[in-house]
């Protein structure tokens, strides 16, 4: 489902101030990674997440963000044992890149 960017904003402020853990998947043309961390730092232009580990962070600004979705893996019974929330951020008209920030369940 498609959502806007101050709505986008909303569910990442609530991810800093709960500590959410979440997986972030980088699906681009040429290549696909991977990060684990927390959102530590939102504004209205952009966000920052830290990995676990400490070594590895996404500055993401969203003014490059064509548009954003959100889901729950409700139609996925695997996941959601896993996954609560995410959001998408299309990087390009076609989607064809995109940062998905998932909420793990702990």
């Amino acid at each position: 489902m498609e959502m806007t960017r101050l709505e986008a904003i909303d569910i990442f402020r609530g991810w800093l101030s709960e500590g959410a853990w979440l997986r972030c998947v980088f699906e681009f043309s040429r290549f696909t990674a991977f990060l684990r961390g927390r959102v530590v730092e939102v504004s209205e232009e952009s966000i920052r997440i830290l990995s676990d580990d400490t070594f590895s962070e996404l500055a993401l600004g969203l003014d490059s963000v064509w548009r954003f979705g959100y889901g729950e893996p409700r139609a996925f019974p695997e996941e959601a044992k896993v996954l609560r929330r995410s959001i998408v951020a299309d990087l390009s008209p076609a989607g064809a890149e995109t940062i998905s920030l998932e909420e793990i369940i702990e």
